[in-house]
């Protein structure tokens, strides 16, 4: 031990006494080359670095330096100077050492890390024999095997004490078994099975509209009111996010690495093993190192597949939706009121976050009898205003507006008003002028007052007539807001 402590010391004075034009670069986070691929390729020799060589040295590369410095005696800086390069690559380099054997677990000992269940074997299936057995469920001999009849002795253990019966030891059955003080044995009075607690909410994951919307439940334990809703970005047309009704199963990680490309998110909530929702993309795990085109071009198809969300949404659905959540991801119909409605505000650069905006106030009300806000002034693409808000619950009362009511007068709203001008006879533009305004509202709007009759001709009795109420959509009934 001595000679090799000696040997350590002598490369690395003889590091110190290398000219630098002749010293080997130091490799740190960020270095790429054929060095890193060397340095790679001899850490994996010695049982460090266990990823694919990608000649990259990040936060893996550096963690295999950082445990080769602590086996050999160095101080661990996780950056590959000179003299470290010269002790890798020498007969003195220390292999990583192999871990010492656990001890043999005793009876009442933690969770084993992993479900038993039918067909494994070994020395946790012949405790859970055991346990079983002083219990009374289990009658023959303690084999070590979790076949037929342990299968049985657990699913009979599991109904009496309230677990969900599936004849498999988790986490839950193996703490009954081993740490319950009040565990019912075969001969007494079974334990109430508990009511299953509803998951709180539903996610939906519309990728027409770039939309995700969380819903939660109602008085019949249906998740139809919305929580929230959320802009996102989806997978694009060569790397689409699938379709389809999927469950989380509880993973999840703060910040996240993407290997393939090189990138970072933060608040990573797994769907499938291949997708997740995740923030917005970073170069690396810094708050500060926002790609922020991914942050302009939310609303927008862009990723790989998983659903990207700005910051505080990718951390509400990390902190709030667990494992069991259901995620629907679905093809919607078209309605641009929506995605406009939830375009973040400008980028803050100065702590890459939405600049702050004033807390948005309550929608206004609508009511179908009542007079629309006055004096009428043309409404067209852009506006966002009570006007527009109230335009749209009228023109879906009437069939033509199947979007969502945000107030904000896009795609969706044109084309009603469109629809409602062809049939009403209208110049058809698209814009909500005061004529087209004034035959939408005829039914609520005041009577006008008779003229009285011309003098040069008493026989006449002329009287204004008021407009007709506006027409609704053909085929369709009104429908309300």
């Amino acid at each position: 031990m001595k000679k090799r402590n000696l040997l350590i010391l002598l490369l690395a004075l003889a590091a110190a006494l290398i000219p630098a034009l002749g010293a080997a670069r130091t490799l740190s986070y960020g270095s790429t080359g054929d060095d890193v691929t060397a340095l790679q390729e001899r850490l994996t020799a010695l049982g460090y670095y266990t990823f694919r060589i990608t000649g990259k040295y990040q936060e893996r590369s550096q963690k295999a330096v950082s445990d080769f410095q602590a086996a050999s005696g160095l101080p661990v800086t996780g950056k590959a100077d000179d003299a470290l390069q010269a002790l890798l690559f020498s007969e003195e380099a220390a292999p990583k050492p192999t871990p010492t054997p656990a001890p043999t677990l005793s009876l009442k000992e933690a969770y084993p890390g992993k479900p038993l269940q039918y067909e494994s074997s070994g020395a946790n299936v012949r405790r859970i024999q055991t346990r079983l057995k002083e219990l009374g469920y289990y009658q023959i001999e303690i084999s070590g095997n979790f076949l037929k009849n342990t299968r049985s002795a657990v699913i009979a253990f599991q109904q009496q004490n309230g677990i969900t019966a599936d004849g498999i030891v988790g986490q839950e059955t193996w703490n009954a078994l081993f740490f319950a003080d009040d565990a019912v044995d075969a001969a007494a009075t079974p334990k109430p099975t508990p009511s299953p607690t509803p998951v709180p909410y539903r996610i939906g994951v519309d990728i027409t509209n770039q939309v995700t919307t969380v819903y939660g439940l109602d008085d019949a334990n249906g998740y139809t009111q919305i929580v929230k809703r959320m802009l996102c970005t989806t997978g694009t047309v060569k790397d689409p996010t699938p379709l389809g009704v999927f469950t989380l199963n509880g993973r999840t990680a703060r910040w996240c690495y993407f290997d393939k490309w090189g990138t970072h998110a933060q608040y990573w909530t797994r769907i499938t093993s291949s997708i997740a929702f995740h923030s917005v993309i970073y170069s690396e795990p810094n708050e500060m190192a926002l790609a922020t085109s991914t942050y302009r071009n939310l609303g927008k198809r862009g990723s790989h597949g998983c659903i990207r969300l700005l910051v505080d949404d990718a951390r509400w659905i990390y902190k709030n939706c667990g494992k069991g959540t259901e995620v629907e991801i679905y093809e919607g119909a078209s309605d641009p009121e929506l995605p406009q409605s939830l375009k973040p505000a400008p980028l803050d650069t100065s702590v890459m976050l939405p600049q702050a905006t004033p807390q948005p106030t309550e929608p206004p009300v609508y009511a179908s009898d009542a007079l629309p806000p006055m004096p009428f002034k043309t409404l067209s693409k852009g506006v966002e205003s009570e006007a527009v808000y109230w335009l749209q619950c009228k023109l879906k009362e009437l069939g033509y507006y199947n979007g969502t009511i945000t107030g904000g007068y896009y795609g969706g709203t044109i084309e009603a008003v469109k629809a409602f001008q062809r049939d009403n006879g209208l110049s058809v533009d698209g814009k909500a002028g005061k004529e087209t305004l004034t035959r939408l509202y005829a039914d609520v709007l005041a009577t006008p007052s008779p003229e009285p009759s011309p003098t040069a001709a008493p026989t006449a009795n002329v009287i204004a007539t008021p407009l007709p109420p506006p027409t609704a959509k053909p085929s369709e009934s009104p429908q309300n807001p």
